[in-house]
């Protein structure tokens, strides 16, 4: 008997396909496509199979990251995960997200900065 998951499948990442986790990976490339009736960024990483969609707020913060030419994000580290946004009537929703890498730091043997 089929599996119902197997013609569930979803061209782009979503937020079940990530859960509690942080995914560190490297942009593969940037394509223009399709969806929904409008043109939307789609960000591709190395070893993922699945592309990203990308919401405006993502767009900015990986054009404030690293270049406003998407070709400079080729290349990049980033971290993928799901967090809380938020909309402009103020109601919240999780969805997938990227950002530039935090820097690791040993709080037993750094100096704290406060």
């Amino acid at each position: 008997m089929p599996n119902v998951n197997e013609f569930l499948q979803f061209k782009y990442v979503r937020k079940e396909d990530i859960r509690d986790q942080i995914f560190l990976l490297k942009i593969k490339g940037v394509t223009v496509e399709r969806f929904g009736g409008d043109d939307r960024l789609v960000v591709y990483f190395d070893r993922a199979r699945k592309g990203m969609l990308l919401d405006r707020d993502t767009i900015t913060s990986l054009g404030k990251d690293f270049g406003e030419h998407t070709d400079l994000w080729v290349g990049a580290e980033v971290e993928v995960l799901v967090e809380r946004k938020f909309r402009r009537d103020g109601t919240s929703f999780e969805g997938v997200t990227v950002r530039k890498p935090l820097p690791k730091v040993d709080g037993a043997e750094a100096e704290l900065p406060f």
